[in-house]
């Protein structure tokens, strides 16, 4: 324990230097050095490409009430609905290349058998639907500095699977814990010393498909837990050492690695975190960047436009990679007008962020100091910022 003076910044430089000094900290640069790839997310934009989803299950629809047309809507049970194969996945790539985008992440997600989260943690032969296994492969085929990455996911198990139920964890009364309702249906929580089994055993299928980087689910999104089964009790700690050493085996296997959220664990060897870290005037403060923007990528989901100003202007506030969807979300005037956020990452995407403050009355006006002496001020009010010999519009940004 340690008794500091100042404001939240102060602090978090004070956890910064404890955890460097534990020896736990790893920065960009340094895993750029090991694996450089991982130089195209700099600069970069992130995007989540969804091939397929499963048809809804009869009996858990009837149990969260869908109706019976609703259920009908959903498709047959069993089979995989397919958004797009991998060969219009490639067109539709090319159409973002005309775009503008030269560099990033495209994550593939969807492409295991029955879609999208369905047949965790046997995902493997892909969903026959969307193509042959040699087109998957040539989907992954490296694209300009784009990193062609799989999604995946070892925590959730769905009692479909040929796996269920060996691995899920067990509560004290002996019943299965149970998380979220999901694509799948309803998942179950599996211990990470199954699942860095589980994750082993597919690798082996997998890793001829060329993939350059996994984003595996949950990973560092949820809490620790403790499995009482008999012969195969796990605890928090167990939790912690195996999530990272799936982390590890990853890296190891030449892939870069992202999940979702953050965790101060996972530092020494992830690669990138995806986020819902939103802006809320006058509560919000970039703790996690104060400590670990030159650490990891980081990028936001769905972040929105609320009408006042652009959301781009929070990615750029808080250093953060820009990320897409390819969905009824996808809004491509915002993404052929926004490669100046990717700009400005490639100048400050590796910097540690010095320093956060609230300029002017209020909270409106915000300002973020880099690494490297670049700072941005952004004027998230209604109002014109005047300050340090500048002039910052309202709804606009400054970079000095």
């Amino acid at each position: 324990m340690k008794f500091v003076k100042g404001n939240y910044v102060e602090l978090a430089k004070e956890y910064r230097k404890w955890f460097i000094s534990q020896g736990q900290f790893k920065s960009l640069k340094d895993k750029i050095a090991e694996n450089p790839n991982l130089n195209k997310f700099l600069g970069g934009r992130a995007f989540w490409f969804n091939l397929a989803h499963p048809a809804a299950r009869k009996r858990q629809m009837e149990d969260i009430l869908f109706t019976e047309d609703q259920i009908k809507r959903k498709g047959s049970e069993g089979e995989a609905i397919v958004g797009c194969t991998y060969a219009q996945a490639r067109e539709i790539f090319a159409r973002y290349e005309k775009m503008g985008m030269k560099k990033g992440f495209m994550k593939v997600a969807g492409w295991i058998n029955r879609g999208y989260d369905a047949s965790h943690p046997d995902v493997w032969p892909p969903e026959p639907k969307l193509g042959s296994i040699d087109e998957l492969r040539d989907l992954m085929k490296p694209r300009l500095d784009w990193v062609m990455g799989l999604h995946d996911n070892y925590m959730d198990i769905y009692d479909n699977n040929p796996s269920f139920p060996k691995g899920v964890i067990h509560n004290a009364d002996g019943s299965l814990l149970t998380g979220g309702f999901w694509a799948g249906g309803q998942a179950y929580i599996m211990n990470y010393r199954d699942s860095l089994n589980y994750a082993k055993r597919n690798w082996e299928k997998m890793k001829m498909l060329g993939v350059q980087a996994m984003f595996v689910d949950t990973v560092t999104a949820m809490q620790l837990y403790q499995s009482y089964e008999k012969g195969n009790e796990y605890t928090k700690s167990d939790d912690v050492r195996y999530k990272l050493e799936l982390i590890k085996f990853f890296k190891k296997e030449g892939v870069l690695f992202g999940s979702e959220e953050v965790a101060d664990f996972a530092i020494p060897a992830i690669d990138w975190f995806e986020n819902r870290h939103r802006r809320e005037e006058g509560r919000s403060i970039p703790l996690w960047p104060l400590v670990f923007h030159d650490a990891a990528f980081c990028m936001r989901y769905h972040p929105g436009e609320n009408g006042k100003y652009p959301s781009w202007m929070e990615d750029m506030l808080y250093g953060y990679m820009l990320h897409f969807f390819n969905s009824d979300r996808f809004d491509e005037k915002r993404f052929k007008s926004t490669f100046h956020v990717d700009e400005w990452n490639e100048q400050t995407g590796t910097d540690e962020m010095l320093s956060h403050a609230f300029l002017g009355e209020g909270h409106s006006v915000e300002e973020t100091i880099f690494g490297s002496g670049k700072r941005i001020i952004c004027n998230f009010g209604d109002k014109k910022y005047y300050g340090q010999g500048i002039v910052v519009e309202p709804a606009g940004y400054k970079i000095l």
